[in-house]
């Protein structure tokens, strides 16, 4: 694999010079001062076709239909050239027959004329182009197996171009290696197609074309010239090659537009566009003013061959083809040829018209007719330059410069966008795929949030997993704005080959910085190669966009849209700046209102949020209230009202006894009914607001643990002094740790713990019971409100409720609060739905 492009290269390195040397020596041949005789006959009758009238041919009084018999009596047919030895200045004996009466004409050889030495000049000029080409094309693609082939097919279409002129003056070597080089201009050409500009799958027939090819070679090489040249099979292998020749053009066309039906993307479409307009471009001349003339039995225009120099091109967008649209912009040239072409034929007909008008109806001097045409024409030239050029646009390159309708409809539907999503979609992705762009992205200015912190993205959009290239920026234009931060050009999306400037949110570029001062200055699309450097900052960036276009209203940054370079590698001219102008200003305008949009949905959003929180307060504290009514009549039923009614019982039976023998135990149970009602009371309001958090802890866990049974502890730092909410918080929290002790955890002691850092007040509540898995308990409990009511009394102080606990293992109940929300005299509460509700309320 790696052998084979070195011995191609070994090849070429041999053959291009090779094939130079012949094209060199025909041209010596053709310039050196061989006999002219001025006349081209046709074979296998030898009637004459082409009579130069200034030529030694017609001098001697020979015409167009003459039939030729001999020359110095020699039979026509074993003669070639027709002077055979003879020299310039020599004469030839010419015996020819005209309507049906025999003639002899004496023409005496003369030596070409200049006219004559500038076609086979100009030939050979046309024939070195095509070598030239191909072999460029062949050493900087020498890889690619379709530059190999056209790299032949430019040598033996040089070589049939170099033998013309001895073909026409039919010396018998020269036409013999030129049909040969016919044969095999025919065979690579159809090769080609196969492989440009879309590669067949199965090329095994191309076996049975080469085969061909070599055998109309062989007959060439061992046939007897003249037995070819004068006999029905040698006409037969002439009009074989012919239409060989054709075949294989029509073999070409038929794979190219094969190619163009089948291409997989534009890029395809486009090489085979421009392969048919500059062949159209090489054609048009010379069958219009060449080939045309000739049918229609007309004189060309002099000097004839210099009509084929537009062939230059056929060869020229092929190269371009196969090179993969890597020369500069030369499908652009090859467009303003074929523009400049047509519109040079339109002015000459104009002028020529307007000037055989006036001197038909004005009888007007010539100089006069001239100079008014004259005008007339350039004051035409803006106008047909401008349909012309529209036209071909239309024609041949739809997708390259076709893009202004399109770009327009992108213009038209920003209005209608009113996400980012939308927004996107329009300028960088669809905007990349109209104009044929090897990549785009698309920057927004926005607030950035402080290194190691993120902003939260806009729903739907996707974040950089990871801060990248140490930037921590927010993620979408619809992230909450950090105020009182400096503001950003923050990357939203990138496509193509400016992928490479990172995930969205990767890049930032400062909103105020030197780049975007010089942006904002200029008010309309940059080239980057205008832009210096060190003002860019990276170089890889420098290199990958071509374009920036700024979004402005009013004077004011919205974001810039960074373009890379076209497909084509076609140069962004005036009007695609005019063009991409008049889209930015509607693509800031869109930024805009999609901005204010995103803001207002923020907002809608928060008062949804808002609304639905005040929702879940009041539901909440509904329950709180039912809760609290249950409980108090719950208590009151089984307590006080059950006690009160035995105190009734007790009083009536003791009024039949002695009532001062029952007094005292009278007086204890109204005693223990004052008790009870006292406790119901401290329930509803907690001594804690009286007496502090600390006594009251302390003799809340000894009436607990004489209730339960249970050893109680409780362990204090020295404490703050702390303000009311935070007190009857955290006494809620124990008070409601307490109660899931009595009833779930079936424990033997529990201890209850202060601590005081400098940074936190921590609460722990410890048992020794059963324990529980805390995440599946809870996730498995839909009425779980014990947890739920101390997780929302703390996070209302600003803190955080732990619970450990494992199976076997008891369980530990850890509220820390900050300092700062502790403090008396502070405002502790940060905006709970519990906010006003749970002051005096008991929980659970």
């Amino acid at each position: 694999m790696n052998r084979f492009p070195a011995l191609a290269r070994l090849v070429g390195l041999h053959l291009a010079p090779f094939v130079l040397l012949i094209l060199g020596v025909m041209l010596a041949l053709q310039s050196w001062p061989l006999p002219y005789i001025g006349a081209i006959r046709d074979q296998p009758d030898n009637r004459l076709v082409w009579v130069d009238p200034a030529g030694p041919a017609a001098r001697a009084g020979l015409q167009v239909g003459d039939t030729l018999l001999t020359v110095d009596g020699v039979p026509i047919g074993e003669r070639s050239p027709l002077w055979g030895a003879r020299g310039t200045g020599d004469r030839v004996a010419i015996r020819f027959q005209r309507a049906g009466r025999l003639h002899t004409a004496q023409v005496r050889l003369a030596p070409p004329p200049l006219q004559e030495q500038a076609q086979r000049l100009s030939l050979f000029l046309i024939a070195f182009s095509f070598w030239l080409i191909g072999t460029v094309v062949f050493f900087l693609r020498l890889r690619q197996p379709d530059a190999r082939r056209f790299y032949l097919l430019c040598l033996t279409a040089a070589t049939v171009l170099t033998l013309l002129p001895l073909v026409w003056m039919q010396v018998d070597w020269a036409t013999r290696l030129n049909a040969m080089a016919v044969v095999w201009t025919a065979v690579l050409l159809v090769d080609l197609h196969t492989l440009f500009p879309l590669p067949l799958t199965h090329r095994s027939w191309m076996r049975v074309v080469y085969g061909l090819g070599g055998l109309l070679t062989g007959i060439y090489l061992v046939w007897d010239p003249q037995a070819r040249l004068n006999s029905v099979p040698g006409l037969w292998l002439s009009d074989a090659v012919f239409l060989g020749f054709l075949g294989a053009v029509l073999a070409s066309l038929i794979l190219l537009a094969r190619a163009y039906r089948h291409a997989p993307t534009a890029t395809v479409r486009r090489r085979v566009r421009l392969v048919l307009a500059g062949t159209a471009a090489g054609l048009l001349p010379p069958c219009l003013l060449l080939f045309a003339p000739l049918l229609l039995r007309l004189s060309p225009p002099e000097p004839e061959a210099l009509l084929l120099l537009s062939l230059v091109l056929i060869p020229l967008a092929y190269a371009y083809g196969i090179y993969r649209y890597n020369l500069m912009g030369i499908d652009f040239l090859i467009n303003r040829l074929v523009v400049y072409l047509t519109l040079g034929v339109l002015l000459l007909v104009v002028y020529f018209a307007v000037a055989l008008l006036l001197l038909e109806m004005t009888g007007a001097a010539g100089l006069l007719a001239g100079a008014l045409s004259s005008l007339i024409a350039v004051a035409l030239v803006g106008p047909l330059r401008q349909r012309v050029d529209l036209a071909w646009e239309r024609v041949f390159y739809p997708d390259v410069y076709g893009y202004r309708g399109a770009v327009d409809e992108v213009s038209r539907r920003l209005s209608q966008a009113l996400d980012y999503e939308h927004l996107t979609a329009l300028l960088v992705r669809e905007l990349c795929e109209v104009m044929d762009l090897e990549g785009a992205a698309l920057l927004l200015v926005q607030a950035c949030p402080e290194p190691g912190r993120r902003a939260c993205p806009e729903p739907g959009r996707r974040a950089c997993p990871e801060p990248c290239n140490g930037a921590t920026s927010q993620t979408g234009p619809g992230a909450h704005i950090i105020p009182d931060q400096e503001k950003h050009l923050v990357l939203l999306e990138a496509v193509g080959t400016l992928r490479s400037l990172g995930c969205p949110g990767a890049m930032r570029l400062p909103a105020r910085g030197d780049l975007a001062r010089s942006l904002v200055q200029a008010g309309k699309p940059v080239e980057s190669a205008t832009l210096p450097h060190d003002l860019v900052g990276d170089p890889a960036l420098h290199a990958a966009v071509r374009l920036w276009v700024p979004l402005m209203v009013a004077g004011e940054l919205q974001g810039v849209l960074l373009l890379g370079a076209k497909r084509t590698d076609a140069f962004f001219g005036p009007r695609d700046r005019q063009i991409l102008g008049m889209l930015a200003s509607q693509a800031a305008l869109a930024v805009k209102n999609v901005r204010l949009v995103a803001e207002l949905r923020a907002r809608m959003a928060e008062i949804a949020q808002d609304r639905q929180a005040l929702q879940l307060a009041y539901r909440h504290l509904a329950r709180l209230r039912e809760d609290e009514r249950r409980r108090l009549a719950a208590e009151l039923h089984d307590d006080v009202i059950q006690a009160l009614t035995a105190l009734g019982v007790a009083i009536v039976n003791h009024a039949r006894s002695d009532p001062l023998r029952e007094l005292e135990d009278l007086t204890g149970q109204v005693s223990a009914i004052v008790g009870r009602i006292r406790r119901i009371c401290a329930g509803l309001r907690p001594q804690v607001l009286d007496l502090g958090l600390v006594p009251v802890l302390r003799s809340h866990l000894r009436r607990f643990g004489e209730e339960t049974g249970l050893e109680v502890e409780l362990e204090y730092d020295e404490m703050p002094e702390l303000s009311e909410e935070v007190e009857v918080f955290l006494f809620r929290v124990v008070q409601e740790a307490l109660n899931n002790v009595r009833r779930h955890a079936r424990a033997r002691s529990v201890c209850v713990y202060l601590a005081v850092t400098s940074e936190a007040l921590e609460l722990s509540v410890t048992d020794d019971g059963i324990g529980f898995e805390p995440a599946a308990t809870i996730s498995a409990s839909n009425d779980h409100f014990g947890l739920r009511f101390m997780r929302e009394y703390v996070e209302a102080l600003g803190g955080q409720l732990t619970v450990r606990s494992r199976p076997g293992h008891g369980t530990t109940v850890i509220a820390c609060v900050p300092r700062q929300t502790t403090e008396a005299g502070t405002s502790s509460l940060v905006g709970s739905p519990l906010d006003g509700v749970g002051m005096g309320l008991p929980v659970g």
